[in-house]
């Protein structure tokens, strides 16, 4: 949870918290966040600190605000995973154009000797 002992500005560690949550699935995709002031309770730490978080994770685009209705998870954190993920699905696809490379010749070739 959220340490004044810890060097990360709180801001962040609310961010990282909330981020975590979306993660875990505890906030879904299109849910409505709690209030601010009930994030600060719930965090103990001032008002500002987690409009601040809220403002980062609006800027990564797991946020979004609509004025007098909330805020809302508009999508799940980017990360490692994310680029691990986009790495092997290059590998994968490299992989396949490959084959297809190869079969196309087979076929070109079985049918240049048909003809």
């Amino acid at each position: 949870m959220i340490s004044r002992d810890n060097a990360t500005p709180l801001h962040e560690q609310v961010a990282e918290d909330i981020r975590q949550r979306v993660r875990n699935g505890e906030y879904e995709v299109g849910a409505k966040l709690p209030p601010l002031r009930e994030l600060r309770e719930a965090y103990g730490v001032a008002e500002v600190t987690v409009h601040n978080a809220i403002r980062e994770l609006q800027r990564e685009g797991v946020l979004v605000s609509s004025t007098g209705r909330g805020t809302y998870v508009n999508a799940l954190p980017g990360g490692q995973e994310s680029v691990d993920d986009v790495d092997q699905l290059r590998r994968d696809v490299a992989s396949l154009s490959s084959r297809v490379e190869r079969l196309e010749k087979l076929v070109g070739g079985a049918e240049s000797a048909g003809a």
